[in-house]
């Protein structure tokens, strides 16, 4: 038995793709195992159009979070204590 090759082909574009296989030969079996990686890591490509949302999601949650995190500084004295420590 033959040692096993594998191939590494980059792709520049984002696109679908396919693999095809053939055999050059009626008496040669083979298998092969496709694995497909890309720069999101394991992102199903229906997800992928929804990075930019995401992202933009994220920057808004972060702003609404500084904001809070200043009016809560800004107004420390005036939050209800939930627990007091009486000396």
């Amino acid at each position: 038995m033959a040692e096993p090759k594998s191939w590494k082909y980059y792709i520049e574009d984002s696109n679908y793709y396919c693999v095809a296989t053939i055999a050059m030969a009626d008496d040669v079996h083979y298998n092969a195992i496709v694995e497909w990686r890309n720069a999101f890591g394991e992102l199903n490509a229906a997800e992928y159009p929804k990075l930019m949302f995401y992202g933009g999601l994220a920057i808004v949650y972060a702003l609404i979070g500084a904001f809070w995190g200043f009016l809560y500084f800004q107004h420390r004295q005036d939050i209800l204590p939930i627990q007091v420590r009486k000396t």
